[in-house]
């Protein structure tokens, strides 16, 4: 899944994206819609990949030994996440009459 993910980034997202800037810096008339469409609806690899380096501890802990630059955004988002799951500890009954 990581691995799909990556590929499809560097072989059809980061291509869409140069030429639409090319697009705006040559002043062409880019066709908007078929380049927002195709880049919105291609984001879902980026999400993958991010849900992964978030909740796997092992692959976290890796990505921050190869890329130290990631490790304050890293870190950042893991305090934005929702905390895991604890169960609550059931109410105390009222004893008063």
């Amino acid at each position: 899944m990581g691995i799909s993910n990556i590929f499809t980034i560097l072989l059809y997202i980061i291509p869409i994206i140069v030429q639409l800037l090319y697009d705006l810096i040559t002043h062409d008339n880019p066709d908007y819609i078929v380049l927002y469409s195709s880049v919105s609806t291609n984001l879902n690899p980026l999400a993958n990949i991010a849900i992964l380096v978030l909740r796997q501890n092992d692959i976290k802990e890796s990505l921050m030994k190869k890329f130290p630059v990631f490790q304050r955004t890293i870190r950042i988002s893991a305090k934005v996440a929702p905390p895991k799951f604890a169960p609550s500890k059931p109410a105390k009954e009222n004893t008063h009459n």
